[in-house]
């Protein structure tokens, strides 16, 4: 996203290092493939992005010129997977490559899927459609120059309300039916679009790509420390992943001492990481229309929805029902 800002100001000819010092960020982070910002500075990124191009549409603009690189590595990988499924099997390994939020996922029913997209929320409405616009638009673009006509959407849902400049949307998206005001954003194609065949599929290619993406998330791994691990090991491998200590030192190569020793020198206690893990799969399942609180409180492994209940206003600080509301604002 980052990549994708500077993109747009350069090819609008905008001021990038205006654009860097408005948000007290240093450029040279742009050297460094792995670096990160973190939500701070990557609204205040945003923001002033919005406040110095004078472009309400700028998340639709930035999507639109945007290179494959957007999505960094995993954009090239999804360009040779086999069909959009295999990409969203891609997206569930190595998303974290793109950024630290819930990849876009998929619900399937009857002829219909729905796919999801996932983007860090912040108070500030308008850097939350820059986000949505982005994603969305990206994803359709993408999705379209990887397997043609055949994936054109049906609906686009957006959660904000609708802009003054819907007719860019209506340029973008085509045919779709546009629906603001949504509980989630993401779109509604035809489930058979899933397993249409990508037009540059290279198994040889993808091996490769696959191998330096690997490289890449144990640098990131590496980057994050070993609570870190201990998050990402339990938010991929849920449910089937053990959630006490010595088992889940094991899945590391650790022995249980070492792992807590490790932890508390990074001022962790083990409970406090399978808490922050436990409270991100609960939001990921949250953000599901679909998904009752009962429900999600059943796979998490509570017997009891009130027991969840405690858990939830543990892990975050509110309630199910009052964490669904604030992300529908």
């Amino acid at each position: 996203m980052v990549r994708a800002v500077v993109q747009e100001f350069e090819r609008t000819s905008r001021d990038v290092d205006a654009l860097f010092t408005r948000a007290g960020i240093d450029r040279s982070i742009l050297d460094d493939p792995y670096a990160r910002l973190d939500a701070d500075r990557y609204y205040r990124l945003h923001r002033a992005a919005l406040d110095l191009s004078g472009d309400v549409a700028l998340g639709l603009h930035m999507a639109e010129f945007a290179s494959v690189g957007s999505f960094s590595l995993v954009g090239h990988m999804a360009a040779h997977c086999r069909t959009i499924r295999e990409v969203f099997d891609l997206y569930r390994r190595y998303y974290r490559i793109v950024a630290d939020v819930s990849p876009p996922h998929l619900i399937e029913e009857g002829e219909r899927a729905q796919i999801v997209y996932e983007f860090l929320r912040s108070p500030d409405l308008e850097c939350n459609r820059l986000r949505a616009e982005f994603g969305l638009v990206r994803l359709h673009l993408i999705a379209t120059a990887l397997v043609g006509s055949t994936a054109v959407i049906g609906e686009a849902w957006f959660e904000h309300a609708a802009p003054a400049y819907v007719d860019e949307y209506v340029r973008l998206f085509g045919k779709a039916v546009l629906r603001f005001e949504s509980p989630c954003t993401g779109f509604i194609i035809e489930r058979k679009v899933l397993d249409a065949r990508i037009i540059h599929h290279d198994e040889n290619v993808l091996r490769v790509l696959k191998a330096q993406a690997d490289q890449w998330l144990e640098q990131l791994e590496s980057r994050g420390g070993v609570a870190g691990k201990v998050r990402r090991a339990i938010v991929n491998g849920f449910p089937s992943i053990p959630l006490e200590t010595e088992g889940l030192a094991k899945h590391l190569g650790l022995s249980g001492r070492t792992l807590r020793r490790q932890l508390a020198h990074e001022g962790y206690t083990f409970q406090k990481v399978v808490g922050q893990a436990m409270g991100e799969i609960a939001c990921a399942m949250l953000r599901l229309p679909s998904m009752t609180i009962q429900e999600t409180a059943y796979r998490l492994g509570f017997s009891e929805p009130s027991a969840f209940h405690r858990a939830f206003r543990r892990w975050t600080g509110m309630t199910p029902t009052e964490w669904r509301q604030s992300t529908q604002r």
